[in-house]
């Protein structure tokens, strides 16, 4: 749930070494303070080839907070975003 203003910070503070990122690119709640899914992408593009780091990604799917039920509807309107970074959510 960063913001690029968040990514741009980055930018200019991770220059080697290693960096931690987590999200989750479905919390469109946040855009209203800027976040956005297409951040995660930006910042693998940018340390992969501007910084010539490592990048690995790792998808999580366990879910926590909701049913399979609420999980099952949630995806029936998820999945019909094409921006999204596919997942199988489960319970």
């Amino acid at each position: 749930d960063n913001s690029l203003v968040q990514a741009q910070m980055l930018s200019k503070i991770v220059h080697h070494g290693g960096l931690t990122v987590v999200g989750d690119d479905d919390q469109c709640i946040y855009q209203f303070r800027g976040a956005s899914p297409g951040n995660f992408k930006r910042l693998k593009e940018f340390f992969s080839e501007e910084r010539q780091m490592t990048v690995q990604e790792e998808t999580l799917t366990e879910n926590h907070r909701s049913s399979a039920n609420i999980l099952a509807v949630a995806a029936k309107f998820l999945d019909r975003d094409s921006g999204r970074h596919r997942k199988i959510l489960r319970p």
